[in-house]
């Protein structure tokens, strides 16, 4: 939950588009306005996936939307969801399989485009499995560049592009296209060595990081690019500090994704 103003600064004004992500659609005509597309965030991937079967599993994800997010208009077809299990997809091959058939049918009998987060920025095994994932989802990759690294490198974008593109190269070589990746990373954060987003910089130097970052993003050629905006305070910064980061963002460029959710009529002719 947020504010208006801190949602504002979040729902950026586009021509082409960008999905913002929510657990309701609540604020959906605000975000067409601003020629935006409202997005599915489903934070719950993994409970009962040992006792539920895929299609179980496919059928609760989406009625989770149904309930959520068809009270002011259709059901979107884009859904974030957040994560893969880095135990479980390593070492266990029933919850490949279980995870592998539940987004088939996610893709295929509920007709969503599915962006899942993967904690790997590296993976280096299982390639028959990602390449089969690689046919339902986008792969959210998580490859978390902290303030601290970015300014050890001198706020350098070839090293922020070497990082990223070791990604595109791993996952490239398990079988997941790059046409499939979408580079995740976090908005903001003030706790030295935590190992991702501002982790212990000042204002400044994290603006500094998140510029060389998107640059980065940019030129490595990801198929999209997602980041989390949690409530301020959270992030043990002021609201005004928040905002001014994701106005930082939204002043560079990054990859998007290409294709929305249809056009729909939000009010009929009245005669």
């Amino acid at each position: 939950s947020f504010g208006q103003d801190h949602f504002d600064a979040l729902n950026i004004p586009s021509l082409n588009g960008k999905f913002l992500a929510l657990t309701t659609d609540a604020r959906r005509l605000q975000i067409a306005a601003k020629g935006n597309v409202l997005a599915v965030y489903h934070n719950d991937l993994n409970t009962g996936w040992s006792t539920n079967s895929p299609a179980q599993s496919a059928a609760i994800f989406n009625q989770y939307v149904l309930n959520n997010h068809t009270s002011t208009g259709p059901r979107p077809d884009w859904i974030a969801m957040n994560e893969i299990s880095s135990s479980l997809w390593v070492n266990d091959p029933n919850y490949r399989a279980w995870l592998i058939e539940t987004m088939r049918l996610m893709k295929e009998t509920n007709h969503f485009n599915v962006i899942l987060f993967a904690p790997f920025a590296n993976p280096g095994a299982n390639a028959a499995s990602w390449t089969a994932l690689s046919n339902y989802v986008y792969i959210g990759v998580e490859n978390y560049l902290s303030g601290e690294e970015i300014k050890a490198q001198n706020y350098s974008v070839s090293w922020c592009q070497s990082q990223y593109q070791s990604s595109v190269n791993s996952y490239s070589s398990l079988g997941m296209p790059r046409q499939k990746l979408v580079l995740t990373e976090h908005f903001a954060h003030t706790l030295s060595g935590t190992g991702w987003g501002r982790a212990g910089i000042t204002s400044n130097e994290w603006n500094q990081a998140i510029v060389a970052r998107s640059q980065a993003a940019l030129n490595v050629g990801f198929a999209g690019y997602s980041s989390f905006a949690w409530v301020y305070n959270h992030m043990l910064v002021s609201k005004e500090e928040m905002i001014h980061f994701e106005q930082v963002y939204a002043s560079h460029p990054l990859p998007a994704i290409s294709g929305t959710t249809a056009p729909y009529i939000s009010l009929g002719p009245q005669n």
